[in-house]
């Protein structure tokens, strides 16, 4: 169903992983194990780093040492804790599944995005739990950050094109990312020195067959237009000029 991915059972927790990623197989079963360990117990653990958690889902980061050199990797639980969210989830996808094919449908379509490289689900009576493992891109910020970090205005001239044309390619593959904003988007560069910008967190993105229309596009951009104090006008212009 996803190219590149294959399906392995570890554990209790049915996986999907993509082959190049196959070296994390040893690690899933403990990555999983302790984040549901730690829903009831913050304990102390020297692979995995709860970074935040609530009631529905927790985020956490570990580390591996791969192809000489240390790799970190995001990972998501999502759960259900009422009874009537189980039931519910069982004639639906669940959010971890909707959230790893709507980023690899994106990814399909042309956009920058970075693919989860593992999605799992932890089966009982109700499916339970829900893993996504994500590669984190180091020396990436969002583009938020970017803008208040003091950076030259040609690099800012430099990344307002670039995320035109990726607003842009976004609305013309038909995804609607509902919390369009400057948190969303991250920049970074790549091994050969060249910036980056793609498109992140998939929780509240949707995908349409066609492209977004007129009306469509003016509402997601009016969002971004939100964060007026990060920009001048003739910097907003410079962005539609991109986009158009």
């Amino acid at each position: 169903m996803f190219k590149g991915y294959i399906s392995n059972t570890i554990g209790r927790v049915q996986w999907t992983i993509h082959t190049q990623s196959s070296f994390l197989i040893p690690y899933l079963e403990q990555i999983s194990e302790r984040i549901s360990r730690k829903v009831k117990e913050p304990a102390d653990d020297t692979l995995l780093t709860i970074m935040r958690k609530d009631r529905y889902k927790i985020l956490g980061e570990f580390k591996v040492f791969h192809a000489n050199e240390e790799q970190t990797y995001l990972v998501k639980m999502y759960k259900y804790s009422g009874l009537i969210q189980k039931v519910k989830q069982l004639f639906k996808n669940t959010r971890g599944f909707r959230e790893f094919n709507t980023t690899y449908v994106a990814a399909m379509k042309g956009v920058p995005v970075e693919v989860p490289v593992a999605y799992g689900e932890r089966k009982h009576l109700f499916t339970k739990e829900f893993y996504l493992i994500i590669r984190k891109i180091k020396h990436a910020c969002t583009v938020r950050e970017y803008f208040r970090s003091g950076v030259s205005p040609g690099e800012r001239r430099d990344v307002l094109k670039k995320f035109g044309k990726l607003a842009k390619t976004i609305h013309d593959s038909g995804v609607k990312q509902d919390d369009f904003s400057l948190d969303n988007f991250l920049v970074y560069d790549d091994e050969a020195g060249e910036r980056r910008l793609i498109l992140i967190d998939f929780e509240r993105v949707t995908i349409q067959t066609k492209c977004l229309s007129e009306k469509q596009r003016i509402w997601y951009l009016a969002k971004l237009n939100r964060a007026k104090k990060h920009f001048t006008n003739t910097e907003r212009l410079r962005f539609l000029l991109s986009y158009s």
